[in-house]
C-alpha cells in the first residue's frame, strides 16, 4: 500500500465506528454519523481491492479508498463481499 494511503488508513481507522455502511450486490454505501460525509459506489466502480487480515480496502483509484472492517462481518459475508468485489472490479476492467 502507497505511503500516503497507510497514513489516510490509519487516520481512518478511527473514524470507523462513527460510520454506518450499507452493503448489497449492488453495491457500497455509507455515511459518518455526524452526516458530515456520505459515498456510494457500484462494484464496477472499484479498481482493485486489497484483502487485508483485519479488513477489505477497495480502491477506485489510487488515492482513495473504501475500508470494510472484517470484524463487522461473518465468515459468509465476508465471501460475499470479496464475490462482488472482484466481480465489479473485473467488469470495470472490460469497458
Amino acid at each position: 500500500m502507497p505511503k500516503c494511503l497507510r497514513r489516510t488508513y490509519l487516520a481512518q481507522e478511527k473514524q470507523l465506528n462513527g460510520q454506518i455502511m450499507k452493503i448489497t450486490h449492488d453495491g457500497i454505501s455509507g455515511q459518518w454519523a455526524n452526516g458530515n460525509a456520505s459515498y456510494r459506489y457500484a462494484w464496477q466502480a472499484f479498481e482493485r481491492l486489497l484483502d487485508l487480515p483485519d479488513s477489505f480496502v477497495l480502491l477506485p483509484n489510487e488515492t482513495s479508498f473504501v475500508r470494510v472492517p472484517k470484524r463487522s462481518l461473518t465468515h459468509d459475508q465476508q465471501q460475499e463481499v470479496k464475490e462482488w468485489a472482484i466481480s465489479g472490479i473485473q467488469k470495470n476492467k472490460v469497458q
